[in-house]
């Protein structure tokens, strides 16, 4: 059968029933390639389907029964995990399609592969060769130190894919620090003695020792996340992600078509009032998503939420950065880089370029507050709301004439920072939570400074709130 995967997306007939020929044609050669080159668990694969997604472990005849009955994840067109190799380097990269992790990625642009480049894609720049920096170096280090066997003499797993197994077990089945340490000292006393499977979880107390008596513990972190520099910088360590990083600069562009962010207004004007910045394309633009949930079912729910922040990579292509392994849950960068699809290090920096929330986020991210008779963020007071009778809600119906004469304009940030400039807010705290500044509801709704005017190109930005109608709709 030939490399074409088209099949993939062509499950069902034209009239809704049965499934194509070629569909069928195309799960009978996957499982026997899988069968034949993949390491097999308990005779037991990972399976592709749209609801496993490669994430859990099921007999050859389950995997075919889900293949047909959910159908095959569109995004898997090179089947990593049942042993497909690398495709070579001159051949054609599929962006549409490529977005799945491959845990030795890293380790062959490091110590194997050399991958193709073309130096017209970056310039006039220097690109000879070069060592990883010291961080980037310890990192591969480590990376390649993981791929040595469980134990010397075991063909089956490497500690990497082993730990993988054995966190991805705890995750799965809820298991506690305390339990999964009993199991990992349970599984060292049946190795041999030569193992390298780490002995803890967790070396580290999530508690400080109480300086003073007392029973009162003090947790280490308030706040959990994960370091943003730190993995920008891994996209840049795999070649794969590293070609994808610059992927917006050297597409196919067509005049008047927004394919990407990179088209729009917001991004053009960015790169003109900091050319210092645009000039080296490997430098990343992101984009920032919250909205608040209720964490449990119970009692609580009402007046316990959580706001996760999730950050978007716009250097990537549309099919992958919103896909679940470029989506990062963090809290920012000028720290050297190496790039493994050049083999050169460079000053990675990053740019916010707008947040993206519902209408009640808004108000957390902005600092005006979207309740009361001026909560519309664009006039900013200059069209106010009527207060129906009733229900004391705010509506802006029958005030859609105030438009003919003269349309509102977006507030541009050297605006709003002048508009709160004069205003005089009250202390951070608990303490002070319910004060509201003089003029609160009547000629302004701001409730604090947003810090995203700490950035020191936050005022040049047009777009810099986005509302997720999505969100608002349904929420």
């Amino acid at each position: 059968m030939s490399n074409d995967r088209s099949w993939i997306n062509r499950r069902t007939n034209p009239t809704g029933y049965g499934w194509t020929k070629e569909y069928c044609e195309g799960v009978k050669y996957f499982l026997k390639f899988a069968e034949r080159n993949c390491e097999q668990l308990n005779g037991e694969i990972s399976c592709p389907c749209n609801t496993c997604k490669n994430r859990y472990f099921k007999s050859i005849a389950d995997v075919e029964f889900d293949l047909f009955a959910t159908g095959f994840l569109e995004s898997y067109t090179v089947w990593y995990y049942h042993g497909e190799g690398r495709r070579s380097s001159n051949e054609h990269m599929n962006i549409e399609h490529e977005d799945v992790f491959d845990q030795y990625e890293m380790l062959r642009a490091a110590f194997g592969e050399h991958y193709y480049t073309n130096p017209e894609d970056f310039g006039d720049q220097d690109h000879t060769p070069e060592e990883p920096n010291f961080e980037a170096s310890r990192f591969y280090t480590n990376l390649h130190n993981l791929d040595a066997p469980i134990y010397p003499g075991n063909t089956k797993f490497t500690k990497l894919t082993f730990v993988m197994r054995l966190v991805h077990f705890k995750s799965q089945n809820n298991c506690s620090d305390t339990s999964f340490d009993e199991l990992l000292s349970l599984i060292a006393d049946v190795l041999p003695e030569e193992h390298t499977l780490p002995s803890k979880y967790c070396g580290i107390s999530r508690y400080k020792d109480a300086k003073e008596g007392g029973s009162n513990t003090i947790p280490r972190k308030v706040l959990r996340y994960f370091p943003l520099t730190t993995r920008l910088q891994r996209l840049y360590m795999s070649a794969r992600t590293a070609e994808h990083m610059k992927w917006y600069k050297n597409r196919v562009v067509t005049e008047g078509v927004l394919t990407h962010p990179a088209d729009g207004e917001e991004w053009k004007e960015f790169d003109k009032n900091y050319p210092d910045f645009s000039q080296d394309i490997r430098n990343v633009r992101l984009g920032l998503a919250t909205d608040g949930f209720p964490p449990y079912s119970n009692g609580t729910s009402g007046f316990y939420s959580v706001w996760p922040v999730v950050i978007f990579v716009y250097n990537l292509p549309p099919s992958m950065c919103m896909k679940d392994p470029y989506m990062f849950m963090t809290l920012l960068c000028g720290v050297e880089t190496y790039d493994a699809s050049t083999k050169t290090n460079f000053i990675l920096r990053a740019a916010l370029l707008w947040t993206i929330s519902d209408y009640p986020g808004l108000a957390m991210v902005s600092g005006w507050s979207t309740k009361g008779k001026l909560c519309c963020h664009v006039c900013m007071g200059e069209v106010k709301a009527k207060q129906l009778p009733h229900s004391r809600k705010s509506s802006f119906y029958g005030l859609h004439k105030g438009f003919l004469n003269k349309r509102p304009r977006r507030p541009t940030g050297f605006t709003v920072r002048r508009k709160f400039a004069r205003i005089d807010f009250p202390l951070p705290g608990k303490l002070h939570s319910k004060e509201r500044a003089d003029g609160y509801g009547v000629s302004h709704n701001w409730t604090h400074v947003t810090s995203f005017f700490d950035l020191p190109y936050w005022d040049t930005l047009k777009y810099y709130y986005m509302l997720s109608f999505l969100l608002t709709i349904f929420t």
